[in-house]
């Protein structure tokens, strides 16, 4: 069965920031002489600008009715106090009189990401950088709602806020005709209806898209983890589970990144047995919004591929 209706089409809609808008952003913020303007190729979803290399600002034009900058910008103020890496930010703007969209405004890290040097490590410093993402991906999962006090995102029981999540997708794929109701009623079974998922569980901050090109580096150091619009609160395995999926090429790899993950937040002993569950969960949380990437056919079909793998996996569709 296709994942996704072959008619399913739409353009993908961009923003671009001329040096006359950014000089307008800046003029209001007092930031100074724009001298150039450069978008950042490697964002999926948001327009993202690189200004004077020194700042960046993000524009949430593709869901601009929802708070995902305002959520980043107050992340970004906490991450400091917990010793977590990240930019500083300077505004937050969600008054729409310059622009029609929310942006903020962070410093510009220098370096690059983990993923466009990652390909040139030894295997030593892919060891190394392995050891250091675990421990920060545990240092981040040690943070919960006592910590970082987001708005709109309550702290309820993990169960709870599982059950919400779950059929929150299932509206998701319903109403973008993604899966048939047969099949959306088989992957709510699936999931509401599983013991493994029926525990309490402490619910942490998840970073929502934790890889190697949301971590930027210099020489060996990590000089930030950026791109937390779709941070939220939930069950730190499903993050860990989406990332060794994800990133990571062997099995060696994933054993050195749980043990270095371990060593900071805990490990359950069912992880192996929500593994799977937890990746195809992350998978068809973002299945709604796929037919839109017309600008990556890459990632479409990664995400259509992957997904169809993983209900099969798990015989879910059966």
């Amino acid at each position: 069965m296709k994942t996704t209706k072959e008619n399913k089409k739409e353009v993908y809609r961009t923003f671009n920031l001329t040096p006359d808008i950014a000089q307008k952003i800046f003029n209001k913020y007092n930031l100074g002489q724009v001298s150039f303007v450069k978008r950042f190729e490697q964002g999926m979803v948001n327009d993202v600008f690189s200004v004077d290399g020194k700042y960046v600002l993000k524009i949430n034009s593709p869901h601009a009715d929802l708070p995902k900058l305002a959520k980043e910008y107050v992340i970004y103020e906490s991450l400091p106090k917990y010793n977590i890496p990240s930019p500083k930010p300077f505004f937050l703007d969600e008054s729409r009189d310059i622009i029609p969209y929310p942006f903020i405004i962070t410093e510009e890290l220098l370096g690059k990401t983990l993923e466009k040097s990652w390909e040139t490590l030894t295997i030593e410093q892919k060891r190394d950088y392995i050891n250091k993402l675990g421990e920060l991906l545990g240092k981040i999962h040690n943070l919960d709602a006592n910590k970082i006090h987001l708005e709109k995102e309550k702290n309820v029981a993990f169960r709870v806020g599982f059950e919400n999540r779950v059929n929150d997708i299932a509206i998701q794929l319903k109403e973008s005709d993604v899966f048939s109701e047969e099949k959306i009623l088989k992957i709510k079974e699936f999931y509401l209806n599983n013991p493994l998922f029926q525990e309490e569980i402490q619910p942490s901050l998840i970073h929502g898209n934790y890889n190697f090109a949301n971590i930027i580096v210099r020489e060996g150091v990590f000089q930030g983890v950026i791109d937390w619009e779709w941070a939220r609160f939930g069950h730190s395995e499903e993050e860990l589970a989406v990332f060794l999926w994800r990133e990571l090429a062997d099995d060696n790899q994933k054993e050195l990144f749980k043990k270095a993950y371990s060593r900071e937040h805990k490990i359950s002993e069912n992880f192996e047995q929500r593994y799977i569950p937890y990746v195809l969960l992350y998978y068809l949380g973002i299945m709604h919004d796929v037919h839109r990437w017309t600008h990556r056919p890459d990632k479409q079909r990664e995400y259509i591929e992957t997904t169809d793998l993983l209900i099969d996996k798990l015989g879910i569709d059966k």
